[in-house]
């Protein structure tokens, strides 16, 4: 149902041959406006070292049927333990990422490697959870 598989397909085995836990799966993504589409996601953990210490943040990534023309949408998703930080910047309440990777997406440019990368360096000075 992805309108550019291909290109899908490589940026997914792209950013998974550098964050090797982020797994591939498939479910339905529920739209702000309730509308429900069957989408690819990943979801798994990016290292973070953050104040001297190696933190797995666990993350969500889901590619609209448009990817890689148009950017994903990205979550923090805090495990039993922890919550979302309330002063981080680039996550809001519900873990949905703002980063300039996102706000800044352009097709044919922009991946899903470098979109991690800018989160692995993003939570490094602003971590989005915590225990």
């Amino acid at each position: 149902r992805y309108r550019y598989p291909a290109e899908t397909q490589a940026d997914l085995r792209r950013v998974r041959s550098r964050f090797s836990d982020l797994r591939l799966h498939v479910d339905y993504y529920r739209f702000p406006n309730k509308e429900k589409k069957q989408l690819v996601y990943l979801a798994g953990t990016v290292p973070v070292l953050y104040e001297g210490s190696c933190y797995n943040i666990p993350v969500s990534i889901w590619l609209h049927q448009t990817h890689p023309v148009s950017h994903p949408r990205c979550y923090v998703c805090p495990s039993v333990s922890m919550v979302i930080n309330p002063a981080c910047s680039c996550a809001d309440a519900a873990g949905l990422l703002h980063l300039d990777g996102l706000r800044n997406w352009t097709g044919g440019a922009s991946s899903l490697s470098l979109l991690v990368s800018e989160m692995v360096q993003v939570f490094q000075k602003d971590m989005p959870l915590y225990a």
